[in-house]
């Protein structure tokens, strides 16, 4: 599957495939909820979705707050995601284009 969406999206899937993580947790990803030293990505929000600016609202239940860990796999792909594409508002680590927000 990560093969055959566009490129912008392929960590997305990545993430997706090993972690478990909900679209709307990936959508809200940012920067400072990855430890790239312990390859963990903490999710204790998600990103609304409809929103014109970034909205971040809890998991769904409290169960959704928890720490990951990011095989390898994962770690490249958001290496390789973020040396091709620059942060978005609030610093989104995915957008669907830079002018989005």
């Amino acid at each position: 599957m990560a093969a055959a969406v566009r490129p912008r999206y392929r960590a997305m899937v990545i993430l997706a495939a090993c972690t478990g993580m909900r679209w709307s947790e990936i959508a809200g990803l940012t920067l400072d909820h990855i430890n790239w030293h312990a390859h963990t990505a903490t999710v204790d929000r998600q990103l609304e979705r409809n929103a014109t600016t970034p909205v971040f609202t809890p998991p769904k239940s409290k169960a959704g707050i928890r720490t990951l860990p990011l095989p390898t796999l994962a770690i490249t792909e958001l290496l390789r995601h973020l040396s091709q594409y620059s942060l978005g508002p609030a610093g989104l680590l995915f957008t669907t284009r830079p002018t989005r927000y």
